[in-house]
């Protein structure tokens, strides 16, 4: 077994159980009952990118916050990774249609159920687990990274539209690392997913 992968196994325990964490925090942002929640997730996702070994930041904006992760330590030569996700969530009504609660984490045949265990919180997790895991048993990583997590994208994603409007400066580096805007980033993900939901409805 090659390092990594003792290393993933033996953490398995404690990455179910941060995962798990995660997934029982209700960041439903388009309720505005769970605006505390929401904020919850997000410094819950900050403390996790900073254990990875990310420098961790949580940035305001006019609606629910964007997490900010980034690995600098390959140089200014190396290739620069985005990742992209999002750690809000839609409501989980009508919950009859749940067979366990949806903020209470199950396995049923080796998967998880829960709300957001696939989209988004349960992959970005990974991301994010794949990373602490590389560096831990390599030390570096062969590229710098930014992870890049908003709250707002199963209700509108108007902050990151609006929310870096008052942070040029990130716009600016953003534009010149990409050649694009943190906002193009999430409608081109949002159009990838549309154009393969469309090949599989029948019109």
């Amino acid at each position: 077994m090659s390092d990594l992968l003792a290393y993933l196994d033996s953490n398995d325990a404690r990455f179910h159980s941060e995962l798990f964490e995660f997934l029982r925090i209700p960041s439903v942002s388009a309720r505005s009952e769970h605006n505390a929640d929401v904020a919850m997730a997000a410094n819950w996702l900050r403390d996790q990118m900073q254990r990875a070994g990310l420098d961790a930041s949580i940035h305001p904006t006019d609606g629910h916050p964007v997490v900010l992760g980034e690995w600098r330590g390959a140089g200014a030569g190396a290739k620069t990774i985005l990742i992209y996700g999002h750690y809000d969530v839609q409501p989980a009504e009508p919950l009859e249609l749940w067979d366990s609660p949806p903020f209470e984490p199950a396995i049923r045949d080796g998967k998880i159920f829960a709300r957001g265990s696939v989209d988004d919180k349960g992959q970005l997790y990974l991301h994010i687990k794949a990373i602490e895991a590389y560096l831990a048993v390599h030390g570096a990583l062969p590229v710098n990274v930014i992870v890049l997590a908003e709250g707002e994208e199963d209700l509108t994603a108007l902050a990151l539209d609006l929310g870096f409007s008052s942070h040029s400066h990130f716009t600016d580096a953003f534009r010149r690392e990409f050649g694009t805007t943190p906002s193009d980033v999430r409608r081109s993900a949002s159009s990838r997913a549309l154009r393969r939901m469309s090949k599989n409805v029948e019109i």
